[in-house]
């Protein structure tokens, strides 16, 4: 961020030991900034970085089995465009070989 790296990331996993309040408090510690509590909303989220002169977040929260949402990545401040998320899981879930989809479906 300090470069001016722009970032979207999409964290599908709930909270762990490693990170109690999500990946995205984590990067909010990180940067100085006061995290947000999603506990209520989902335990997953989308989280879009726009470095400028000022850092802004946009974050989404989710929960399994809720249909992704588009989420901005931005290219230069003031400028994104949209990344289908949602079409873009679809594709390549459907691009994989049943044995594989089989795996990642399986429940132990």
């Amino acid at each position: 961020m300090d470069a001016g790296i722009h970032q979207l990331l999409i964290d599908l996993h709930a909270p762990g030991p490693g990170d109690p309040e999500g990946l995205h408090a984590l990067i909010f510690d990180e940067v100085g900034q006061e995290s947000i509590d999603l506990a209520i909303e989902g335990p997953a989220c989308a989280v879009a970085c726009e470095c400028a002169e000022v850092v802004r977040w946009y974050l989404e929260p989710f929960r399994v089995g809720e249909a992704l949402i588009d989420m901005p990545i931005f290219l230069r401040p003031n400028f994104c465009v949209n990344v289908p998320l949602e079409v873009t899981y679809e594709v390549a879930w459907k691009s994989l070989l049943k044995r594989w989809r089989d795996v990642l479906i399986e429940t132990p």
